[in-house]
């Protein structure tokens, strides 16, 4: 899980995403807005937690700290849509799972050859985003 930690730039993205994206609801604009983003994971391994940061252009979009083990908790989608929460740590996988209203989406979070691959999921459809670190964190918080 500590091969998460850092600060990770979106690179590449599936031409579907977007479509993904819609399909959970989200507006064009906030779609637009997230096109470029940068994601920051910090692990505690004494707390077993982790913080998911999101940005775009300098912005923080959403702020996930929870505890990871399946325990769920409360929070805000990208667009401030209230939503409950999982997360589980599962074949090298950090699985984060989000239901607001009727809208599920479940995203899977692992790294593969130095890279952050980002597979979300949300009404039988999936998309990929992949990222690459831009800054490493030495130790968790």
């Amino acid at each position: 899980m500590e091969k998460l930690n850092g600060k990770w730039q979106m690179v590449k993205v599936s031409n579907n995403y977007n479509d993904v994206l819609k399909e959970a609801k989200f507006t064009v604009e906030m779609v637009d807005k997230t096109e470029k983003n940068i994601v920051t994971y910090n692990y505690n391994p004494t707390e077993n937690t982790m913080e998911i940061s999101i940005e775009a252009n300098g912005e923080e979009l959403c702020l996930i700290n929870g505890k990871i083990g399946g325990e769920s908790f409360d929070g805000n989608m990208v667009d401030g849509r209230p939503a409950i929460r999982t997360m589980k740590y599962v074949d090298g996988k950090l699985i984060l799972k989000e239901i607001s209203g009727e809208i599920e989406i479940v995203t899977e979070m692992f790294t593969a050859e130095e890279k952050l691959i980002m597979v979300v999921k949300v009404n039988g459809k999936e998309a990929v985003r992949e990222y690459t670190k831009v800054a490493q964190f030495l130790t968790a918080i």
